[in-house]
C-alpha cells in the first residue's frame, strides 16, 4: 500500500549529506539545515496561537521577536466575551482615519478580571498592526479608545510561526525538522547545494569547480521545485460535512 511522506529524523538527514560529504563536520551541517528550515518557514508552514492579558487603557500589545514569541503574520484576533469564550473581533482597515478620544495610557497595576464585561466583543472591539505592535480599540462609549478593561488572557492570536531550530544538543536520532513531512526530504538538498558550492570555491582546479558549480545549481533546482510545489499544494486538512451557523434573532 502505497504511503506519503514520512518523517525524516535529523541523524538521517546528516547522513544522507555524509554519503557525498563524509568530512563535512555535522554542526556545520546542522547549521545549513537550520537555514533551511527558516528559508521555508516563510511560507506559513507553522501556525500557533498565543494568549495575553488586555489591559485597561493599554491600545498596543508588542509583536516583536524580543517580547518572546516569534510572529511573522497575525491571521486573527479573538477577545474573550463574558462567558469565557474567544469571539474573532474584524480587522480595522481604516485605522488611520478614526478619532482615538483618550491618551493611550496603561494602568500601572491594573486590577485583572476572569471573564470579560462584553457580551458580544465583535460588535465593538476592533484591531490592527502597525510595525511590531498590535492595536486593540473599542467604541462600546460611543467613540474609539482604548481597551476599557484588564482581563487575565483576554486577547487570544492566531498567527504563522517560526519553525523552531535545531540545537548541537538535541539528540538528532529522535529529532524531527520542525516542517510538513514532505518538506523533510528535500532539506538534503538544500546542504548539498551549500556545500557544492563551498566546494567549488575551494577547490584549485577550474574543472572541478565547475563541476561543483553544476551540481550545487542542479540542488538547488531540486530545492526550489520542492519548495514551489509545496507552496501550491499545501495539505488541506479540511474535510467531512459542512454546515452554516445560522444566527439567533
Amino acid at each position: 500500500m502505497a504511503t506519503g511522506p514520512r518523517r525524516i529524523t535529523v541523524q538521517e538527514l546528516i547522513s544522507r549529506v555524509k554519503q557525498v560529504f563524509p568530512t563535512s563536520p555535522d554542526a556545520y551541517i546542522l547549521n545549513l539545515i537550520n537555514d533551511a528550515i527558516l528559508e521555508i518557514g516563510k511560507y506559513g508552514v507553522k501556525i500557533e496561537y498565543v494568549k495575553t492579558n488586555s489591559i485597561l487603557g493599554q491600545r498596543w500589545y508588542n509583536l516583536s521577536d524580543a517580547s518572546g514569541i516569534e510572529i511573522n503574520k497575525v491571521l486573527d484576533v479573538s477577545y474573550m466575551d463574558d462567558s469565557g469564550n474567544y469571539i474573532k473581533v474584524p480587522r480595522l482597515l481604516n485605522y488611520h482615519v478614526i478619532p482615538l478620544t483618550d491618551t493611550d495610557e496603561t494602568v500601572a497595576s491594573p486590577s485583572y478580571t476572569a471573564t470579560s464585561g462584553y457580551s458580544n466583543p465583535a460588535e465593538y472591539i476592533r484591531w490592527w498592526i502597525e510595525h511590531d505592535q498590535l492595536a486593540i480599540v473599542t467604541d462600546k462609549s460611543g467613540s474609539w479608545e482604548s481597551i476599557d478593561e484588564s482581563v487575565t488572557s483576554g486577547i487570544l492570536l492566531h498567527f504563522y510561526a517560526e519553525p523552531d531550530i535545531l540545537a548541537i544538543d538535541d539528540t538528532f536520532s529522535s529529532t524531527y525538522p520542525d516542517l510538513d513531512n514532505s518538506m523533510h526530504l528535500p532539506i538534503v538538498d538544500y546542504v548539498k547545494r551549500c556545500l557544492f558550492m563551498d566546494k567549488a570555491g575551494a577547490t584549485p582546479d577550474p574543472n572541478a569547480s565547475q563541476i561543483s558549480i553544476m551540481m550545487s545549481q542542479q540542488h538547488d533546482m531540486k530545492w526550489r521545485e520542492s519548495v514551489d510545489k509545496w507552496i501550491m499544494i499545501k495539505k488541506d486538512k479540511t474535510g467531512g460535512p459542512r454546515v452554516l451557523a445560522v444566527p439567533k434573532l
